[in-house]
């Protein structure tokens, strides 16, 4: 079964971005970003996971639940704003934003 990671993975091959150059168009900690591509990190955070996919250019959707874009919402800074009481995990972000 394909994981997120699998996803990030891809999308990264596609656009021929190295682990460093995706960490700094993203704003990660290229530490961090090491530890959720090798899946050393249970639950990434949410904010971590969108600004993911803002750099690559795809849509949270498609990295956590594998579904095919179609136009869908690209993640937008208010995303990054929200902040939650405790760290999320995609499963519970899964269930929270895509029922």
């Amino acid at each position: 079964m394909e994981s997120y990671i699998d996803r990030i993975k891809l999308m990264k091959s596609r656009k021929k971005m190295t682990n460093e150059q995706l960490a700094e168009k993203s704003g990660i900690p290229l530490g961090t970003l090491s530890k959720i591509m090798a899946g050393m990190s249970d639950s990434p955070k949410v904010a971590s996971i969108v600004a993911i996919c803002g750099a690559l250019d795809c849509s949270v959707e498609y990295i956590v639940t594998g579904t095919p874009e179609n136009n869908q919402v690209r993640p937008t800074l208010y995303i990054l704003k929200c902040s939650f009481s405790r760290p999320l995990s995609c499963n519970n972000f899964k269930r929270l934003f895509f029922r």
